[in-house]
């Protein structure tokens, strides 16, 4: 059996509290980077997945030894500051039978949009009688 490896990273945003933001950050496989942009220069930051586990979407709780469902996405929208997107992308494969992708960007109102590599397919339909798909 195959093992599905992914890798993620998201594009630079601001947040309205930098300490808040790499506390929260800390307890998960992820790296926090920063660049700075505008003018006046102003510090953004991203993030980058640690590991080829893609975005987490679980955090071990010592109390009770489960792991608990988080909203990753929902939990960076908490930090964002006003008018800032952060855009969430993340790809993977398992011994390329298939490739998955998608990106999910959020507001600080924690508004979504999602998009997927799978949504290619109708498009796709679109400009000619076959179009298999891209998996074994």
């Amino acid at each position: 059996m195959a093992d599905y490896h992914a890798w993620a990273r998201t594009n630079y945003f601001a947040v309205k509290d930098p300490d808040a933001f790499r506390a929260a950050m800390s307890v998960f496989s992820v790296e926090v980077i920063t660049t700075s942009a505008g003018d006046p220069p102003a510090t953004l930051y991203g993030l980058l997945s640690d590991d080829e586990s893609g975005w987490p979407t679980t955090l071990y709780d010592e109390v009770t030894g489960d792991d608990d469902y988080v909203d990753f996405v929902g939990m960076v929208a908490e930090h964002l500051a006003q008018d800032h997107v952060a855009i969430f992308m993340e790809s993977g494969h398992e011994k390329l039978r298939y490739v998955a992708g998608f990106a999910v960007a959020v507001n600080s109102k924690g508004e979504t949009q999602r998009v997927t590599l799978d949504e290619i397919y109708d498009p796709a339909a679109r400009l000619g009688t076959v179009a298999t798909r891209a998996e074994s």
